[in-house]
């Protein structure tokens, strides 16, 4: 008899049924442990923090905080270096990839986040790490909460998120743009 959890996958393979234990998950650390490694990297100017694979691997990694993290480990180093990392995290990587983006002059169209500071010092990514079920993935995903660090996201100056929750027109009404490429990047 088999334990529970385990289910008979329907696929055959060379004539062996193949079974999979749903209940078994683990973790571990796959990179980045040294923080103060991670924080030397992201500080490098040839290197281009924020460009990652965010997103991708939804069901198995929750790697897509690393903008949070960034700025966090910048703020060791005081306000000079947050500031250095706002602009790795936006003028730089919009100068890399030709967008017209990333500053906050009179006239742009500026996405905006506003950060707690206090509440982002004490964040710990690993520890925030939920599983939640997602009805348009038809499973599970893996997300981390960064519930009260991040107090407000606007984008093109409209509110998409207050308050830990989306705005009621989040999803509803578009918002912002596609952002395309003006020129080949320098580099």
């Amino acid at each position: 008899m088999r334990s529970q959890g385990v289910r008979q996958c329907q696929e055959r393979s060379q004539g062996y049924g193949r079974s999979f234990d749903n209940d078994l998950t683990w973790s571990t650390v796959t990179a980045n442990r040294d923080l103060s490694v991670v924080r030397k990297l992201l500080m490098h100017p040839l290197l281009l923090p924020g460009f990652n694979d965010s997103g991708a691997h939804l069901t198995n990694m929750a790697f897509y905080d690393v903008n949070l993290r960034s700025l966090q480990l910048a703020a060791q180093g005081g306000d000079a270096d947050v500031s250095y990392m706002v602009k790795r995290l936006t003028k730089d990587a919009a100068d890399v990839f030709g967008v017209a983006g990333g500053t906050i002059n009179l006239g742009d169209i500026a996405d905006l986040i506003l950060v707690d500071p206090k509440k982002l010092a004490a964040y710990d990514g690993e520890k925030n790490v939920q599983r939640i079920y997602r009805e348009e993935f038809a499973h599970e995903q893996l997300v981390n909460r960064s519930d009260d660090v991040v107090k407000l996201v606007m984008i093109a100056g409209q509110s998409a998120w207050e308050n830990n929750a989306f705005s009621p027109e989040f999803g509803q009404k578009p918002m912002g743009r596609l952002l395309r490429a003006q020129r080949a990047s320098k580099g």
